[in-house]
């Protein structure tokens, strides 16, 4: 794990690194997870763009045994090992999450945040 794992309203977004096999080399591959906080098991709705479409829906979904569950993380596998990553909203309704890598470079993945939207509380204040 990479980083400091967050909860995103009850989703645990990780940030994992898998280093290369030679010790000197800043490559390597590595993973973002979103998991059920409290539980550890797939988010039940979608969180990430797994089939990188530009839409996160029903078609990022993953197979197996007979069960369809939302993809629970998704892989990187160029410009070096993942470092921490921040979750990012975009005006437009769509949202990021993006990491650096140990080579200076990026990576990007379409995401549908849980994060709330818009006003969340608010208070009035009175002057005397």
């Amino acid at each position: 794990i990479v980083g400091t794992p967050r909860n995103e309203n009850g989703a645990l977004i990780i940030t994992s690194g898998i280093p290369s096999d030679n010790p000197c080399d800043p490559n390597g591959t590595g993973f973002n997870y979103a998991l059920n906080a409290f539980t550890g098991a797939s988010l039940s709705q979608q969180y990430f763009d797994a089939n990188r479409d530009g839409k996160v829906d029903d078609k990022d979904n993953v197979s197996s045994g007979g069960t369809t569950t939302p993809a629970g993380g998704v892989g990187y596998t160029g410009g070096g090992m993942l470092t921490d990553s921040v979750g990012l909203q975009g005006d437009d309704g769509n949202d990021a999450l993006v990491c650096g890598t140990f080579e200076g470079g990026t990576c990007k993945e379409d995401v549908k945040s849980t994060i709330a939207k818009g006003r969340i509380s608010w208070r009035e204040v009175m002057g005397e």
